[in-house]
């Protein structure tokens, strides 16, 4: 019976900025793999903070807007996390 993957723990992050401001100098196929690759191991591990994370990553990279629909579920979310008052 195969063991349980546990959830490592995440380095400390920074300011987004920076790392949006290096990721922007990459070829957008390889970010778009990277950020796909970080939210399916946050909903693999139902971690809610890494999803948020590199979601928000993505908005900035590509410079989406974020349709009211997803920024009302991303407060809600946000408030169960305790990290919006």
């Amino acid at each position: 019976m195969p063991e349980m993957l546990e959830l490592m723990a995440h380095p400390p992050r920074g300011p987004l900025r920076p790392l949006v401001e290096f990721l922007k100098t990459y070829p957008p196929d390889n970010v778009k793999e990277l950020i796909a690759r970080r939210l399916a191991s946050g909903v693999f591990y139902s971690d809610n903070s890494e999803v948020l994370y590199w979601a928000t990553v993505q908005l900035l990279v590509f410079e989406t807007p974020l349709e009211a629909d997803v920024a009302a579920e991303t407060l809600r979310e946000l408030q169960n996390l305790g990290c919006y008052a």
